[in-house]
C-alpha cells in the first residue's frame, strides 16, 4: 500500500565542490531501486526554492564540506574552467578575479590586504566565481531557516566521509539495495600543492564565519543522525 510519505518528495540539494556530482551519478546509476521520488537537484536551487516548487513537506538530503577544502577545490576547479570534468567558460567577473589572482592561498590573503587594490579585488572574486559565491549561506539562506527545517532533513554526511557512510545516505533516501557505476563521475580535483596559509586560514575563517557556522550546524545534525560506518566497506568506485 502506497502512503503519503512513499509519495513525498526527496530534494537532493546540490552545494558546488561537495561531493554532489558523484553522488547524483550514483543514484542515477540506480534509478530503477528508488522507492521514493527523489529531486536530484542542480547548483542553483537552495532550500527556499524547494520550499516553493515542492511544498512544505518536501524531505531534503545533502552532502557538505568543510568550508577551507570546499573554497581551495572551488578556486582550483574554476581556475580550470571545470576541466577535466567539465568546460565551462568563465564568466567575465570570473575572468576579472583571475587576472588577479593565481592561486587560492592568494586571493584569501589578499582578504586584509594593505593595498586597497588588491583588497577589492579579493572581494570582488568572493562575489565572482562559481561556487565560492554561491555558498552554504546562497543554499541555506540562515542558520534559523536551516533550524526551521532540520524535521524535514532526512540525512547529511561530510563529504569526507561519502565513501564510508554511502550506504547509510542512499537508504536514508529509499535505495536499499545499489550498485557502483562503471565510470567516476566524481568531479575531482587533480593532485594539487595549494596549501593555505596561516593569514590565508585567519582571513577565511573571519571573512567566511558564516561558512564555518553552518558547518559545525552540519556536523551536530549528522552526529544526531546517527551515521556510522557501516560493518562492510564499499569498494572505491572506479
Amino acid at each position: 500500500m502506497t502512503t503519503k510519505e512513499d509519495l513525498t518528495p526527496i530534494c537532493l540539494l546540490h552545494p558546488g565542490k561537495t561531493g554532489g556530482t558523484y553522488l547524483k551519478s550514483v543514484i542515477r546509476h540506480n534509478r530503477s531501486r528508488w522507492s521514493r521520488p527523489i529531486q536530484l537537484l542542480s547548483h542553483r536551487e537552495t532550500i527556499t526554492s524547494t520550499l516553493r516548487d515542492f511544498g512544505s513537506d518536501r524531505k531534503l538530503a545533502f552532502t557538505f564540506r568543510d568550508p577551507v577544502a570546499r573554497f581551495v577545490s572551488a578556486f582550483q576547479s574554476r581556475r580550470r574552467q571545470g576541466r577535466p570534468t567539465y568546460s565551462r567558460m568563465w564568466s567575465p567577473a570570473e575572468a576579472t578575479s583571475f587576472l588577479f589572482f593565481d592561486t587560492a592561498n592568494q586571493l584569501a590573503e589578499a582578504l586584509d590586504s594593505s593595498n586597497e587594490r588588491d583588497k577589492s579585488a579579493a572581494f570582488f572574486a568572493f562575489n565572482a566565481i562559481m561556487h565560492i559565491k554561491t555558498n552554504y549561506s546562497f543554499h541555506f539562506e540562515s542558520l534559523k531557516t536551516l533550524a526551521n527545517e532540520t524535521g524535514n532533513i532526512i540525512t547529511c554526511i561530510d563529504t569526507q566521509n561519502l565513501q564510508r557512510d554511502l550506504p547509510f545516505f542512499l537508504t536514508a533516501i529509499g535505495i536499499e539495495e545499489f550498485e557502483l557505476p562503471d565510470t567516476d563521475a566524481r568531479h575531482a580535483n587533480p593532485e594539487t600543492t595549494d596549501q593555505l596559509s596561516d593569514r590565508a586560514l585567519r582571513n577565511l575563517q573571519s571573512f567566511w564565519a558564516m561558512e564555518f557556522e553552518f558547518y559545525q550546524f552540519f556536523k551536530e545534525m549528522e552526529g544526531r543522525m546517527g551515521v556510522a560506518q557501516p560493518s562492510k566497506p564499499l569498494d572505491e568506485p572506479r
